[in-house]
């Protein structure tokens, strides 16, 4: 059983006063003159989780300043992305922002699988695809392709993991109608999320 030491509402006033101290994402040291990276990337995660798009805000900021690196410094100069603390290549704060990335595509509880807790709606333009390829979960190694088209998304589950999740959560930027098949119960409908129980090989959605 899942342990919460906040509950949903007190961790969402736990963030908003985070972002009111370092006057919003990315989160701003002012007694270094720079961007804390480690703790955008972990403030954005747990954005994420709330369904807060600021959670983008620090993800976007990190690319645009990318400069075609491979490393992450500790504390980013916001106007040339120079680091700016520490030696500019900091292993934990490249850890938390992959995880970041990560939980942008798929967060895995002990009660369930969440598929793109927060997405967004650009990701499924005509003749899109995203692929998660091998990704370990606590379920096992996942591999899920997500096609669009003008009128539809699937959802492609290739093979299945280890362990299946008790139930899987696929989340949609806009109102869309879920097609049921044998191979999975649809639990809930909610706005535009959805609860199935069972891992299928594909789930379609009409727009």
């Amino acid at each position: 059983r899942s342990l919460e030491t906040l509950s949903r509402q007190a961790l969402a006033a736990m963030l908003e006063g985070v972002g009111a101290s370092f006057d919003g994402i990315p989160l701003y040291l002012k007694s270094c003159g720079g961007w804390d990276s480690l703790l955008t990337s972990v403030y954005a995660a747990n954005l994420l989780l709330q369904g807060d798009a600021r959670a983008y805000e620090g993800m976007d900021a990190f690319m645009r300043l990318g400069d075609h690196r491979y490393a992450l410094p500790e504390v980013i100069h916001p106007s040339g992305g120079r680091g700016i603390l520490g030696d500019g290549d900091s292993p934990v704060s490249a850890s938390a922002f992959f995880s970041l990335m990560r939980i942008t595509l798929f967060a895995d509880f002990e009660n369930g699988l969440r598929l793109l807790p927060l997405p967004r709606e650009e990701w499924f333009a005509p003749g899109s695809e995203i692929q998660i390829q091998n990704a370990p979960s606590r379920f096992g190694p996942l591999s899920i392709r997500i096609i669009s088209s003008a009128n539809e998304v699937q959802f492609r589950f290739v093979e299945s993991p280890k362990f299946v999740p008790p139930e899987i959560s696929i989340n949609l930027p806009f109102k869309a109608k879920i097609k049921g098949e044998s191979d999975f119960v649809i639990k809930k409908e909610l706005g535009t999320s959805f609860v199935i129980n069972g891992w299928p090989a594909l789930v379609r959605f009409l727009k």
